[in-house]
């Protein structure tokens, strides 16, 4: 909050760019080479944060050539992941950006366990704990999971979410949504 870019009030907006190299340098430190190869061969107009934060997790994981575009390394990161940690990310990316475990035990089901599901994502990779809900670490992440996210499987996790809904008596057009994307 008490950065000050010193841009003045003659330039009403700037582009955001990547980060440069020598900032990624000092961001990776002595990080194995292996890394700092991925993240050199992305782009000249600098890396994104979060493809940085991606790149390190997936090679973390055993990953060898990291996708350069940062949806690609996303969605290749959802598709490794066990069935149970998916079927999370797809319930919470149909609830929104954000949902408490409750709502995510009525839309999955009792044969996922949520608490497990969590474990096997990671701690504040895609999903942060803020209080009670779990919230998906960047609107990216949705996106991405929704368009990954098959069919079929959107279609019954939006018919669930709407039967949840009228339990809980929520407004109508959050209903009407969910009925709209459950083909209702």
């Amino acid at each position: 909050p008490a950065f000050e870019p010193s841009w003045g009030e003659r330039a009403p907006a700037r582009v955001l760019v990547g980060l440069p190299q020598p900032v990624m340098n000092r961001i990776l430190g002595n990080r194995p080479s292996l890394e700092r190869q991925a993240l050199q061969d992305v782009g000249k107009r600098g890396v994104l944060p979060l493809y940085v934060d991606q790149v390190v997790r997936f090679l973390a994981e055993g990953g060898s050539e990291p996708p350069h575009r940062l949806a690609d390394l996303i969605a290749h990161r959802i598709g490794t992941l066990q069935p149970k940690a998916r079927q999370l990310l797809q319930a919470l990316a149909v609830l929104g950006e954000r949902a408490d475990e409750e709502s995510l035990r009525a839309v999955l089901g009792p044969d996922v366990d949520v608490t497990g599901a969590l474990e096997l994502i990671g701690d504040d990779d895609m999903v942060q704990r803020l209080d009670d809900q779990l919230v998906l670490r960047h609107p990216l992440f949705r996106e991405v999971i929704l368009l990954a996210t098959p069919a079929g499987v959107r279609v019954e996790l939006h018919r669930r979410t709407i039967r949840w809904f009228d339990k809980q008596g929520a407004p109508i057009e959050a209903r009407a949504l969910h009925a709209y994307h459950s083909q209702e």
